[in-house]
Parts: C-alpha cells; structure tokens; sequence
C-alpha cells in the first residue's frame, strides 16, 4: 500500500535538515569566511555565473592578448631541402605498406638510400 505523500515530504525534509547539519558541521572544521544569503543558508562563495559577469562589466575594453613572436624560418640549403623532400615522400608511402613490405623497405633504405627505397615501393 502507497504511504502517504505528506508522510515521504516530512521524511524528504529529515533527510536535508540531517544533510544541512552534516555539511555545516564540515564548514566549521575546515573554516572559511562563511556569509549568510538569501534563506538563510550559507554559503563560502557565490555564485561562479555572478563573477563572472562582474569582471566582464568591470573591463572597459577587453586586455590584449600579448603576440606571440613569429617563428624564424630555417635557412636550409637546396642539397638539405632536397633530402627533406625525399623524406617526406617516403614517410608517406611506407605507412600505407604492410608490415612484411615494410621491413623490405626498410632494410633497402639503410643500404641504398631513400631514392632506392622509393623505387622498390
């Protein structure tokens, strides 16, 4: 048979008020500024939503983000420049291989090179 509902609302307003008691409790051990808002509860802090909003109509203008310093481009000779381009030509072919291949291709650049290694795949 169902109890009746004024029955599980006082059980429900126990169950906080024991809830409220324990959590004060924790309050007063670790301490805190501790402030009285709308209700009676208290409360360590307001609302986040508040704060931030505070600080958005403090600001006239919005801070400036500080510029990062641009990255200064190597100076690569051609002959460097041409064997990073052999790499990369590599790289991206021998990933699409499967394993066995892979270490076909592997042990033939160590001997030969990437131009060798590029004509076997």
């Amino acid at each position: 048979m169902p109890k009746n509902v004024h029955s599980l609302i006082q059980e429900l307003k126990d169950g906080l008020a024991d809830l409220q008691s324990h959590f004060e409790h924790l309050g007063s051990v670790f301490g805190g500024g501790e402030r009285a808002s709308a209700g009676g509860r208290k409360s360590v802090a307001g609302p986040k939503r508040s704060r931030r909003r505070a600080r958005r109509r403090s600001s006239a203008a919005p801070a400036a983000k500080p510029v990062k310093a641009a990255r200064k481009k190597p100076n690569l000779s051609p002959a460097v420049r041409a064997q990073r381009k052999l790499q990369g030509q590599y790289m991206a072919k021998f990933k699409t291989l499967p394993k066995a291949k892979q270490a076909q291709v592997r042990k033939v650049r160590a001997e030969k090179g990437y131009p060798a290694a590029l004509k076997m795949m």
